[in-house]
């Protein structure tokens, strides 16, 4: 029978990182502040989806963001991208970068391999969630389409599952 289970944990080891890394989990958000949680999954493609929670010391609003780091060899072209969670209507996350600079805020950036935008904006209470944050917690896919630097369109899946556990462990957000 331990002949067994060491085969069972050779053969778990031995996974492809794709595999091993589909379900969402809690870490380190990719931030210079230790503390900062994000939720976050990797695809079968190799790109990494974060959420994490920014809380200012003097705001009185917490606001989650989506962090989109792509794989080695891909780059952005520089247009923000569009995602949509299941069959919701797509979000150009453009006009959220546009939305924010409207108030002098950054709420969407596109870099060469890290694209950020808004999500939600919450009162800092520990309020229930808002209907811009839902999909996230009860969908099933994250689909993100974007520009890449050779001028071709790709669009990348995340699977949701177990999204909403890992969200609200890494953000405090509480629950419906």
């Amino acid at each position: 029978m331990n002949r067994l289970v060491a085969l069972a944990l050779v053969a778990t080891l031995a996974l492809p990182a794709a595999a091993a890394a589909e379900g969402w989990s809690v870490g380190p958000a990719p931030s210079d502040s230790p503390e900062l949680k994000a939720a976050t999954v990797t695809n079968a493609d190799g790109h990494t989806v974060y959420l994490w929670l920014l809380s200012g010391e003097q705001a009185h609003e917490r606001q989650l963001f989506c962090e989109m780091h792509l794989a080695d060899g891909t780059a952005f072209a520089g247009d923000m991208p569009v995602y949509r969670i299941d069959d919701d209507a797509a979000v150009d996350t453009s006009e959220i970068r546009e939305a924010g600079d409207a108030r002098s805020a950054l709420w969407a950036h596109v870099g060469e391999r890290v694209a950020f935008w808004l999500i939600s904006t919450m009162p800092d209470t520990g309020a229930a969630t808002d209907a811009a944050l839902t999909p996230w917690l009860t969908g099933n896919e994250l689909a993100v389409t974007f520009r890449a630097a050779d001028g071709s369109e790709h669009t990348t899946r995340f699977t949701l599952a177990g999204s909403a556990e890992a969200i609200r462990a890494a953000t405090g957000i509480a629950r419906d």
